[in-house]
């Protein structure tokens, strides 16, 4: 789904500024995970632990980040409603009622 210049933005500051589960936004997060011995022990490299790692935390702020997002803006709600009602549609040849 495509996002307004407005709502992208909005969505990059949840994710990198707004959001702070156990009181730290994703940079921190991220900075502390990187300075454990558990994190230096995986290992290097795209195909590695390490990015494995990166990459499960930067996900679970982008989840949150897309719920706060459509909790926030009703725009962005529509159209997410819009997708999976063409989906359900598409799946099952049948009107989607709500």
């Amino acid at each position: 789904m495509e996002l307004s210049p407005e709502q992208h933005s909005r969505f990059q500051e949840i994710m990198g500024q707004d959001l702070k589960p156990e009181g730290q936004n994703l940079k921190d997060t991220l900075e502390n995970m990187i300075a454990t011995p558990d994190y230096q022990a995986l290992t290097p490299g795209p195909e590695g632990g390490r990015s494995f790692a990166i990459s499960r935390i930067v996900h679970q702020f982008r989840e949150q980040a897309k719920h706060q997002l459509l909790a926030e803006d009703p725009d962005v709600r529509e159209k997410v409603l819009g997708l999976k009602t063409k989906k359900v549609e598409a799946r099952t040849g049948q009107p989607y009622l709500q």
